[in-house]
């Protein structure tokens, strides 16, 4: 399996080392304290110029983060094999990279400290361990600055995931609390068994329920573009096996997206 994102950006390179496969980069652009840390690399070299400083292992895709200035990860979600080297970089301030749903395995932890970095910080992480790897942007999370590393072919693992139905009625908010987000579905894509009738609960005003992606066969059409405000609700009974995505029209550029995942036991 290819890893999937937008075109690579050639940058010229200093070697480096990290712990756990990550590595953090600047341009530049990224946090430093006074004149001693901008003119030092990580190896602790001293650069009178700017320099882009990474590993040696070859990216397999590369993130843009806040591309635009949008509270988004550009692409948002990427497939990569075990050994795969993901590079994240800044294209707008005052962002960072901090998982809240990885395999049990997996050591990774993001941009750590709670830091925050801007346009021209560079960050990569080799990943081994298959599984699903959420992670968001902590200034922006609550607008929907979230993102997905998928390693392997973990499409047919549904255990470590959400179930909802299981223990009561199947309920999405739609924007809780007035965030641009579904719960679950944007930060955690839940699971249903066929046959389970899903309610969607409007928790604040003027969203949309527009199906961007469903399985062959598959009838659920969202709310094909109408907006609704807090107490509407939207009722589906999903039959048919297999991931939809699907999204609120007028904030999806701020992340308000969802995913739903109907699998057998």
């Amino acid at each position: 399996m290819c890893g999937r994102g937008f075109d690579h950006r050639a940058t010229h390179q200093e070697d480096a080392s990290a712990e756990d496969g990550d590595v953090d980069t600047t341009t530049g652009g990224g946090s430093t304290t006074d004149d001693a840390a901008a003119n030092t690399d990580e190896t602790g070299t001293n650069t009178e110029e700017e320099s882009t400083t990474t590993s040696d292992d070859e990216v397999a895709v590369e993130v843009a983060v806040g591309p635009d200035g949008e509270f988004g990860f550009e692409p948002a979600e990427v497939d990569v094999d075990p050994g795969d080297t993901v590079r994240w970089t800044w294209q707008s301030d005052n962002h960072n990279v901090v998982p809240h749903d990885v395999p049990a395995e997996s050591d990774w932890v993001g941009t750590t400290d709670g830091e925050v970095y801007d346009s021209g910080f560079a960050y990569e992480h080799t990943f081994e361990v298959e599984g699903r790897y959420d992670y968001h942007c902590e200034p922006h999370r609550s607008v929907g600055m979230t993102g997905r590393v998928v390693v392997g072919d973990v499409d047919a693992t549904t255990s470590d995931r959400v179930v909802l139905g299981e223990d009561a009625p199947a309920r999405v908010v739609v924007g809780p609390e007035g965030e641009f987000v579904f719960e679950p579905g944007t930060n955690v894509a839940p699971v249903v068994r066929p046959g389970t009738e899903v309610r969607f609960v409007w928790g604040s005003d003027n969203h949309s329920l527009t199906v961007d992606e469903r399985p062959d066969g598959a009838t659920w059409t969202g709310t094909e573009g109408a907006l609704h405000d807090a107490g509407v609700e939207h009722v589906h009974t999903f039959e048919t096996e297999g991931r939809y995505r699907y999204h609120c029209e007028p904030h999806e550029s701020v992340g308000m997206v969802g995913e739903l995942v109907v699998a057998s036991e």
